[in-house]
């Protein structure tokens, strides 16, 4: 069972106004697949775990796969952490360069600028980046009203939006109440966890793309195509994450794709 990292946002904005602690959300696919549902997605689809990054254990998952969700361990990965800090602490040099979408843009993507939120970042990075033809958001559902609201807004802009939607915020912690785990205690500031949630998706150009909310913009990983983005991704997983992890990473691979329910 893995729960997301709740560490200090990225991007510090301050609104004035209390702010709203995120739960730890799990990386289970019942709960996540229940968290789309009510941020909008369709009925029929939903996360389902993948058991394995060899090529027989992922031709076992439910097809088509419209995308991927890593959870990983961060104290396992020093240079991501270090990276990330490394980042942060140019991030006001960099703000014109990255805190916009190129004109161009090929996938939509915000940026993480609360604690506790990467999961539904992660869930929000792979619905949106499927809604046509695969996942057409219900009408006045609560990621329907962001994506409609933020659609122009650059990626620090969007992530500001997310902080405040209480839709989507109240969805987020229904899904962490409905988790496995022990439920959190109320806490001014979020429990750092170590798990980190992103995900991969393919994007109009048929790239797979990294989308990580605590990266500044979307990261592309070549030309990929429907029937190869799970083995892609696993591809990636294995020479980014886990051949660099400094000790035994621990993580979760999921993917997105019909219930057959």
């Amino acid at each position: 069972m893995s729960t997301e990292a709740d560490a200090a946002p990225v991007v510090s904005e301050g609104s004035g106004q209390a702010e709203r602690v995120w739960a730890p959300l799990e990386g289970n696919p019942e709960v996540l697949t229940r968290l789309a549902e009510e941020l909008g997605a369709p009925p029929g689809w939903g996360f389902s775990d993948c058991y394995g990054l060899d090529m027989d254990t992922l031709a076992m998952s439910p097809q088509p796969v419209l995308a991927v969700l890593l959870v990983f361990s961060v104290r396992a990965m020093e240079d991501y952490a270090n990276e990330r800090q490394k980042e942060e602490d140019t991030k006001d040099e960099k703000e014109d360069q990255t805190g916009a979408p190129a004109p161009d843009s090929s996938v939509y993507f915000m940026r993480q600028i609360v604690g506790g939120a990467c999961g539904t970042i992660a869930l929000i990075h792979c619905l949106v980046n499927n809604r046509d033809p695969f996942l057409p958001l219900q009408e006045h559902s609560p990621l329907h009203q962001l994506l409609s609201d933020s659609a122009t807004l650059d990626f620090t802009q969007r992530g500001a939006m997310l902080r405040e939607s209480q839709g989507i915020f109240q969805a987020h912690q229904n899904a962490a109440a409905a988790g496995q785990t022990r439920k959190p205690r109320a806490r001014a500031r979020p429990k750092r966890t170590g798990f980190h949630f992103l995900c991969f998706v393919r994007g109009p150009d048929d790239a797979l793309y990294e989308l990580d909310g605590r990266k500044p913009a979307p990261v592309r990983h070549g030309q990929t195509s429907p029937d190869m983005l799970l083995y892609d991704a696993a591809r990636v997983i294995q020479e980014e994450y886990i051949a660099k992890s400094k000790e035994a990473l621990k993580f979760t691979v999921l993917t997105l794709g019909p219930t057959f329910q």
